[in-house]
């Protein structure tokens, strides 16, 4: 009497299994489309899209990531042109290496048209036959989002001063420390604008003691109407300062005065990262004459300050 015949389970239980690998494997492989932000919070509907928030751009290869310009999708900025009433009005599109292009005003959502915070929206833009077809907004930057790649971060350089009395040095070395976002603001402390410390933490040898900034009446005279005498200090982002891509970081002092200093309009960020490693200069936001009217350095990590008084 013949066994019964049980080969044929084992090759069809073989391809199941070999299916599900290869399968699994199939799924793992796919390439995964990365999100636009490395942080995106609820979107918000304007018109008929829904807009995505970025609240932390990615940190390597480009800040915010968007899939490549084909002939059949691009992404960029749409801004309203200012012009006289008698003016037809019209749009600009703008791509991410720059490149502008007139089109029509119809493309601008009605609610932000002629408002500073378009140049905050990126939009994906459909094209039939190489020409616009459709567009519609993805991606809202918000004010916070563009500092808070300085957070926990300190910036050390030196004051510039244009013009200044007998008395008081072209350049004096300054160190600022910020903590977190609150609302639209990076929130900071000039730290030495009243205290002398350390250049730096190192003990052994002790670092140079560096000199408060008010350190003397006479400094106090000249320093004090600019910087203030109370050291608490914030940047904010203002994407369209002078003129509508005019994108400028914004250091307000506790007197009031501003300095500011350019970063990338958000569609150069599909490129580029922001580069918090780089020379930064902060310009007076006014008359430099006769003025603490620059500050020139660089962000680093966070050290620990070391007061002269404490060795």
């Amino acid at each position: 009497m013949r066994k019964p015949y049980r080969v044929a389970l084992i090759p069809f239980a073989l391809s199941c299994a070999v299916s599900g690998i290869v399968n699994s494997a199939q799924v793992q492989a796919a390439p995964q489309t990365p999100k636009p932000c490395a942080v995106l919070a609820k979107g918000f509907k304007v018109g008929k899209a829904t807009v995505q928030v970025c609240v932390k751009f990615h940190e390597s290869t480009s800040a915010i990531k968007l899939p490549k310009d084909s002939a059949t999708r691009k992404y960029g900025l749409l801004v309203s042109n200012y012009f006289g009433s008698s003016d037809k009005p019209s749009a600009t599109y703008i791509d991410r290496r720059g490149k502008e292009l007139s089109v029509s005003i119809n493309l601008v959502p009605k609610q932000i048209r002629d408002k500073k915070s378009q140049v905050q929206f990126i939009y994906e833009l459909q094209l039939r036959k190489g020409k616009i077809s459709s567009a519609k907004p993805v991606l809202f930057v918000p004010i916070g989002t563009m500092v808070r790649p300085f957070t926990n971060k300190q910036f050390v350089g030196n004051v510039m001063n244009m013009n200044p009395p007998d008395g008081v040095d072209a350049t004096a070395w300054m160190r600022w420390d910020f903590d977190k976002v609150v609302g639209t603001k990076l929130n900071g402390v000039f730290t030495n604008l009243n205290e002398q410390i350390r250049r730096s933490p190192i003990i052994e040898p002790p670092a140079p003691c560096e000199h408060a900034i008010n350190d003397s009446s006479q400094l106090i005279e000249w320093y004090g109407p600019i910087l203030g005498t109370k050291s608490n200090i914030s940047i904010t982002w203002d994407p369209g300062m002078h003129t509508r891509m005019d994108s400028e970081l914004v250091i307000s002092m506790s007197t009031g005065i501003t300095y500011m200093t350019s970063t990338p309009p958000i569609n150069v960020l599909m490129t580029k990262i922001v580069d918090t490693r780089r020379e930064y200069s902060w310009f007076i936001h006014g008359n430099p004459v006769g003025t603490p009217y620059n500050f020139v350095g660089t962000f680093g990590a966070k050290t620990p300050i070391r007061h002269c008084s404490n060795g």
